[in-house]
């Protein structure tokens, strides 16, 4: 969150705001872009993915569901969370809010 002060214009804090967004995704396209950074990168998905299927694991038990499992892919950072209960939007959605 940045932190404003409260005397600010409307138009001040939406020149912060672009200069977060613009630092933020000059950042982000260097991780990407350049060789050295790549492992970098990749140690930020794999955490990002463990953070996303734990939500989903946490949903999934807070709804009843037993059995939970979560297995990531350390190549592609991909994961999935496998649970055996009724699914629902709470276990759904749950990825999304944590990640």
């Amino acid at each position: 969150m940045i932190l404003t002060k409260p005397d600010m214009s409307m138009s001040e804090i939406g020149k912060l705001h672009t200069k977060f967004l613009t630092i933020s995704a000059l950042l982000t396209f260097a991780l990407m872009t350049f060789g050295f950074l790549r492992p970098v990168w990749h140690i930020f998905g794999l955490f990002t993915t463990v953070v996303h299927e734990s939500g989903h694991a946490i949903a999934a038990f807070l709804s009843g569901s037993r059995n939970i499992s979560i297995s990531i892919d350390p190549v592609s950072t991909g994961g999935v969370t496998f649970s055996y209960g009724v699914p629902n939007a709470f276990i759904i959605s749950s990825g999304f809010f944590t990640s």
